[in-house]
């Protein structure tokens, strides 16, 4: 999942990424266009629950392609993100939109509406509970 929240500071905002605890790796560095593509630099840190977890602040207005490197070897995409484009090596890129939807933006009576489609756009497949080339987990 991907939460994106205002920092209150011109034109930054603070985007959480996070990995289900279910996925099996003894690491996860968040890879992408917000770090030069630096393998090391940017681990996740296992959260009390279990899951996975990590912040970066970005600048607002900007798109941010990333992956999540697993173990050092296994490149995986995020099926949560707003887009994603193949990349130069056959896979996909995620593509975090660094931007935050506020309600008070939207009129009253299309709130709802706005927000589902917000939340449905990054995945066109509404059933798809997890990411991964490897496997699909759908809910039925």
């Amino acid at each position: 999942m991907i939460h994106k929240r205002d920092t209150g500071q011109h034109r930054k905002l603070i985007v959480t990424f996070e990995i289900p605890g279910t996925i099996w790796a003894e690491r996860i560095n968040l890879v992408g266009d917000f770090n030069n593509w630096d393998y090391q630099s940017l681990p996740f840190r296992r959260t009390r629950d279990g899951n996975w977890k990590i912040e970066v602040e970005l600048n607002s207005g900007c798109d941010y392609r990333f992956r999540y490197l697993m173990d050092d070897v296994h490149w995986r995409y995020d099926w949560h993100a707003s887009k994603h484009v193949l990349n130069s090596q056959g896979g996909y890129d995620s593509i975090v939109v660094a931007e935050v939807l506020s309600s008070t933006s939207i009129p009253l009576i299309n709130r709802r509406r706005t927000f589902y489609r917000y939340l449905t756009k990054s995945c066109p497949y509404p059933n798809l509970l997890d990411f991964g080339q490897d496997r699909i987990i759908v809910k039925i």
